[in-house]
């Protein structure tokens, strides 16, 4: 039985005739909709959401589908075969293209391909093996998740479906959903002035913007019409749309100006660049009293905070400086790390870095040479905790760490850096400094 998010309907789709249809002469098999991108759309017997493709009896006639062909390959027309497959006149069937390679007759169908969503040849080759019936040639467009692309109801239009209707009527398509805006450059750092340009791949829209953290809508913002100048710490928000009831999704870059003082400091250490454009106080989970007392039951862990961080690298002979260009710069979530040390003035952070604008989209990065991941620890060693120096000669982890991981056991990779936390708005500055930490990879299971 396959499920969808519409309707529970059965593998072969048998629905009335569609009555809007002029039917050819004879039996006539064509792609009626395909689904690249099946997210929660329609599940298969397996309950997996497989890419899945749409055929119809067009014609005035039954007939049998034995012996014709799909496949997503110009030069290899019999690719995938159909087992013996009636369909009546205005008959609707769905295949799966799930690489599963099932051609069983009665049973659910699965071709031996799966679609691709950046757009591809796809076609219904009668059993000579050669003119396809129906084709989408030389591709059919880009597609978004759990969206379809299909014909109308008189073939007479193809475009999106952004209600897919697997096994039932098509309605008329329109336009596909709007994408993102794109940003030119991504998050940045900058000194003096930085210039920024919008661009949307959705050809017919406009895009509007705003620079105060606020999302852009036809009531808010400014509309885009060529590239600007960004002077200070901004946040620029972004979105394209036909009009405000067809609009794409708000897209966000952050962009942080450094104060003339930065541009002259230097370190025999790597920097780490952290601003959360004014959003204070790093925030930090509360106590681990709970019911049982103080044994964790009780801790209530906080969402991260989102900063921009650029990492300044030594080069060979020189020191690390702001002035250089960073070797990272990545959007990322921070929160403060630890129980008792999270009560000290300085703190360690979990930082975990993103995509672009992304919030909890992990994105991978490699500093210092160490592998490529995602989630880090600023562990920061300090003079005072209680009544006692504590990792004031920062051995703490660093040297213990070093000699197992030289004498060929698991510990974590270590690197020392100098680091900068904006929470204030404002040009980033050496005001800004947060003292010597330790960026460490987090312990946690993986390939390497």
């Amino acid at each position: 039985m396959i499920s969808t998010r519409h309707a529970a309907v059965s593998v072969a789709c048998l629905s009335a005739f569609l009555a809007t249809t002029t039917a050819r002469a004879g039996f006539g098999p064509v792609l009626n909709e395909i689904m690249a991108s099946n997210d929660v759309t329609l599940a298969d017997e397996d309950g997996e959401f497989s890419d899945w493709i749409e055929i119809r009896n067009s014609g005035d006639t039954a007939g049998n589908l034995n012996g014709w062909f799909l496949t997503d390959d110009a030069a290899n027309t019999t690719r995938w075969a159909f087992p013996s497959t009636p369909l009546a006149p205005g008959e609707l069937l769905v295949v799966f293209a799930s690489n599963k390679n099932r051609a069983i007759a009665g049973a659910e169908l699965h071709t031996n391909f799966k679609l691709s969503g950046d757009g591809e040849y796809l076609a219904l080759v009668p059993p000579d093996g050669i003119t396809p019936s129906s084709a989408f040639d030389p591709a059919y467009p880009p597609q978004f998740t759990d969206v379809s692309y299909g014909a109308s109801p008189s073939s007479a239009t193809i475009g999106y479906f952004t209600e897919p209707t697997p096994c039932l009527e098509n309605g008329e398509p329109g336009s596909g959903p709007v994408g993102v805006v794109e940003f030119t450059p991504g998050g940045q750092v900058f000194a003096t002035s930085l210039t920024v340009t919008l661009s949307s791949a959705t050809p017919g829209t406009t895009i509007l913007f705003t620079t105060d953290g606020s999302d852009p809508s036809a009531n808010n913002g400014t509309l885009y019409s060529a590239p600007f100048t960004i002077t200070a710490t901004t946040e620029v928000r972004a979105r394209a749309q036909f009009s405000d009831e067809d609009a794409g999704p708000v897209s966000q870059r952050n962009f942080v100006k450094l104060a003339p003082d930065m541009l002259s400091f230097t370190s025999p250490l790597p920097i780490v660049i952290l601003d959360n454009f004014g959003a204070g106080a790093v925030p930090r989970r509360n106590s681990s009293t709970g019911p049982n007392g103080n044994d964790g039951s009780g801790v209530i862990q906080v969402p991260r905070q989102p900063v921009l961080m650029a990492i300044y690298e030594r080069t060979e002979g020189r020191r690390s400086s702001p002035s250089d260009v960073p070797a990272i710069v990545s959007y990322a979530g921070l929160r403060v790390r630890g129980s008792s040390s999270a009560s000290l003035a300085k703190k360690s952070f979990s930082l975990e870095t993103w995509e672009d604008g992304e919030i909890e989209n992990a994105r991978r990065i490699a500093p210092f040479g160490m592998p490529r991941e995602s989630d880090w620890v600023l562990y920061a060693p300090t003079e005072t905790f209680s009544a006692n120096r504590y990792d004031r000669p920062l051995l703490h982890n660093s040297f213990i760490y070093q000699l197992s991981n030289e004498i060929g056991r698991y510990a974590a990779r270590t690197q020392f850096v100098e680091v900068f936390l904006n929470t204030g708005s404002g040009d980033l500055s050496v005001a800004d400094y947060a003292g010597i930490y330790l960026f460490m990879e987090k312990v946690k299971r993986g390939g390497d």
